[in-house]
């Protein structure tokens, strides 16, 4: 210790480098307390760092830091003392990814043996002081633990609570949300933006099957992998069909009213514990029509009650008044799934998959991907175009392998220059996909080519239909 006066006291820890910083040896404390390393781990970290930087926090938490063994975020709170949730069950969070209104969730890393990277939502012992919110965070779990494991899905890994904090690990989906793409990239062209709908719509058909309905789908709650793949997130308004004794400040209900009023169904501004998966589709519709434009589809000033009465009301609007270049059946089925009764939606998920898939077609082929050919029969069926032990020419069309040997017609032979799927209305309009039978070619005795069409006939009636065939098309394509 000094006096009042007297030389400072040299085995004294050195005062923190800045406001609120603890001192080294406590910020060494810390990092042990915290869990975030072992002693023996942190004292070979410190091996590495220079003997100049352990007295002073600031450039010793950077040491650390440049050489991995903790993150800035862990720096940041280590250095100012806070030690509790900076690991939670297996997990030692990184870093902070996305904040909401109750929850925020971190990039995680189990550090057992699988070094496995996960997503954590933690409820803030403050939030989970009120009985409504942490029965919410609960009831998330559990819809987590009942749903579906799928690729278009954000899933769920295990979930527990620690030092009074609840957490859930959920699969990590490294990417951004469709919201911030949008905003900072510009909308998303027609094919794009179908091949994320069809995603999605696989995703909410997963979730539908399991009993659930999402009740809060938007732009801000799908994410876009590096790869393009799309994933729907946040179980937390979700509704599992059948739920009784859940009080409907938790579930949702007359006067209760969950969801987000941009995106949210007329039905579902009524009663949000009276709705079915149409709900969601209604919120894709909208969602859609954000990606293409850019815009949500009725204005997000004025209050809540203003905004859900424009989704009751008002008319739903043109995605072509605002893009003319989306194709218009896009913009139709845009409408279809906005259409203020829900029995005027598609009939499921699953149909409405297979509608994008085909308006994402490019020229090559009817799926960007191969598609999973138990997935279009199950579609198949239900359409009725399907019967067991048959290969329907559609069947055939969009299960055909694209990366396989081509056939002998190649498939862009049978449409007209610049014809795209969101054009097509039926598949009546496309010709046959298999060659129509021989039929007998008339000969004129009398011109000078007999003998050569007698020796077409001689080698094969088909290929003289092919040859007409595709003479036809070249006309047609000319007169498209």
């Amino acid at each position: 210790m000094s006096s009042g006066g007297g030389a400072p006291d040299r085995n004294r820890p050195a005062e923190p480098s800045g406001s609120g910083v603890v001192h080294p040896q406590r910020f060494l404390a810390a990092i042990v307390k915290s869990r975030l390393m072992e002693r023996e781990e942190l004292r070979q970290a410190l091996l590495k760092v220079p003997a100049s930087f352990r007295d002073d926090t600031r450039r010793l938490s950077d040491a650390l830091t440049e050489r991995g063994a903790l993150t800035r975020f862990q720096a940041g709170k280590l250095m100012m003392g806070v030690t509790r949730g900076l690991r939670l069950g297996p997990y030692a969070l990184l870093a902070p990814i996305a904040r909401g209104g109750m929850a925020t969730v971190y990039l995680a890393r189990d550090v057992g043996a699988s070094h496995e990277l996960v997503a954590v939502k933690v409820l803030p012992p403050v939030q989970a002081q009120e009985s409504r919110h942490l029965a919410r965070f609960l009831r998330e779990c559990q819809l987590h633990l009942s749903a579906v494991h799928h690729s278009g899905l954000c899933n769920y890994v295990t979930h527990g609570e620690e030092a009074g904090i609840h957490y859930m690990a959920l699969e990590y989906v490294p990417g951004q949300s469709l919201y911030r793409m949008v905003n900072e990239r510009g909308p998303f062209d027609a094919p794009r933006a179908a091949r994320l709908g069809a995603e999605v719509a696989r995703a909410l058909g997963a979730l539908h099957e399991s009993g659930i309905v999402h009740r809060d789908l938007k732009p801000s709650n799908i994410l876009v992998a590096p790869s393009g793949r799309a994933v729907v997130i946040d179980l937390g308004l979700a509704f599992l069909k059948g739920e009784k004794d859940v009080p409907l400040d938790v579930v949702g209900g007359p006067g209760y009213i969950v969801g987000s009023m941009d995106f949210i169904a007329p039905e579902q501004t009524l009663d949000s514990s009276a709705v079915d998966g149409r709900a969601d589709l209604y919120a894709l519709g909208c969602t859609l029509f954000f990606a293409l434009t850019g815009k949500t589809p009725f204005p997000t000033g004025g209050t809540s009650k203003e905004r859900m009465a424009a989704h009751r009301n008002q008319p739903i609007p043109r995605v072509r008044d605002i893009v003319p270049e989306v194709p218009e059946r896009f913009c139709q089925l845009v409408r279809t799934l906005m259409s203020k009764n829900p029995a005027e939606r598609f009939g499921s998920a699953k149909i409405l998959a297979a509608d994008l898939e085909l308006l994402a077609a490019d020229s090559r082929g009817f799926f960007p991907e191969p598609p999973n050919g138990d997935s279009i029969r199950a579609v198949l069926e239900e359409l009725q175009i399907h019967r067991p032990g048959e290969v329907t020419d559609v069947e055939e069309l969009v299960l055909r392998d694209p990366h396989g040997p081509e056939s002998e017609i190649q498939t862009t032979q049978f449409l007209p220059a610049g014809w795209t799927s969101a054009e097509t209305v039926s598949w009546t309009d496309i010709p046959p996909l298999r060659a129509p039978l021989p039929v007998a070619v008339p000969v004129n005795a009398d011109q000078s080519s007999m003998a050569a069409w007698e020796k077409w006939v001689l080698i094969g009636l088909l290929t003289c239909c092919f040859f007409l065939f595709g003479a036809i098309v070249l006309l047609l394509a000319r007169v498209w």
